[in-house]
């Protein structure tokens, strides 16, 4: 890994960290999400998968619209280091957690 990228990959996992907090806070049954890049295809390669405790929360955060809640955290997070993603529904992901 570059060193760029390196340091790109520290910020992101800062925002991200800070974008999980306020997520637990605020959306019910949200757990922790994590991220993987490749970045010789930066930002377009970006995923966040967003990891919900069970099947149930996560339906009812769709039903809620807490996911649509979900994914503006994350964009607003990446935003703040000048990242878009170009295709969120595709590059943010909703799933359940592994027991």
């Amino acid at each position: 890994m570059k060193k760029s990228d390196k340091k790109t990959e520290n910020l992101i996992i800062q925002v991200l960290t800070q974008g999980c907090e306020q997520a637990k806070d605020e959306v019910t049954g949200f757990s922790w999400l994590t991220h993987q890049v490749n970045y010789t295809n930066f930002p377009n390669s970006l995923v966040v998968t967003c990891m919900f405790a069970t099947e149930q929360q996560l339906i009812a955060a769709q039903t809620n619209n807490d996911t649509a809640h979900l994914s503006k955290i994350i964009i607003d997070q990446l935003a703040s280091l000048n990242i878009k993603l170009k295709q969120p529904k595709k590059q943010i992901i909703f799933t359940v957690a592994p027991n």
